[in-house]
């Protein structure tokens, strides 16, 4: 457990350390799938990070609906959950979001929150090929790990929406001084880019940061 703790510290970004953390993982509960899987509650989606079996729709970095998935179960009812069916029937009854990692091989499922700061930010998966291949130790395993890692993700999900914000702030001074350059020719007066301590007061990334805040008006 404290060599899962040593992991997950080792970047922000958690595709960086996914695969050593699965072979962490690996070690404590046998899984022949794994996920960790981030939820967007205003778009009702949630993106995952996989290792493991390939289930279509139930791929790396594919969106997909919230809505009648395991990991809406888990956010809903904010605890671990263990399903273990070799009938696809009843467990489309239960979870049809499963269906697609059934489909895959999977028979049994664990799946409990993460969560960061009293929210719950996602959730993580381990199957088993195997029927009946888990129990509640292994559930009790499963929550410690997610515990482990929630910070992690959290801070990974703050990294992406950091770096999100600057490719944003980048492509509006780039449009901007597109924008100047066209309009060189009507009005004489050319605005400079600001450059050292004098830019953290220009104008011109006052108006870039009110744009991305949705606050500018042009």
């Amino acid at each position: 457990m404290a060599e899962i703790g040593r992991v997950v510290t080792e970047s922000s970004d958690i595709a960086e350390i996914y695969d050593p953390l699965a072979q962490e993982i690996q070690k404590l509960i046998t899984h022949d799938r794994i996920a960790i899987n981030t939820v967007d509650l205003v778009t009702g989606t949630f993106v995952r990070a996989v290792k493991g079996l390939d289930a279509p729709g139930r791929r790396p970095d594919e969106a997909a609906p919230l809505s009648g998935s395991f990991t809406e179960a888990i956010v809903n009812s904010n605890s671990a959950m263990l399903i273990q069916s070799d009938n696809i029937d009843e467990l489309s009854h239960q979870i049809l979001g499963l269906v697609p990692v059934y489909k895959a091989g999977a028979r049994s499922f664990i799946g409990v929150p993460l969560v960061s700061r009293n929210e719950i930010i996602g959730a993580l998966h381990i199957n088993s090929i195997n029927e009946k291949n888990y129990d509640e130790r292994d559930l009790s395993f499963a929550l410690r790990i997610a515990n482990q890692i929630s910070g992690a993700l959290s801070n990974a999900r703050l990294y992406r929406q950091n770096r999100l914000v600057e490719a944003q702030r980048e492509a509006l001074i780039v449009e901007l001084e597109r924008s100047n350059q066209e309009l060189r020719p009507i009005c004489p007066y050319r605005v400079a880019r600001p450059t050292g301590a004098a830019a953290h007061g220009s104008k011109l990334h006052a108006i870039i940061g009110a744009a991305l805040q949705g606050q500018a008006r042009f």
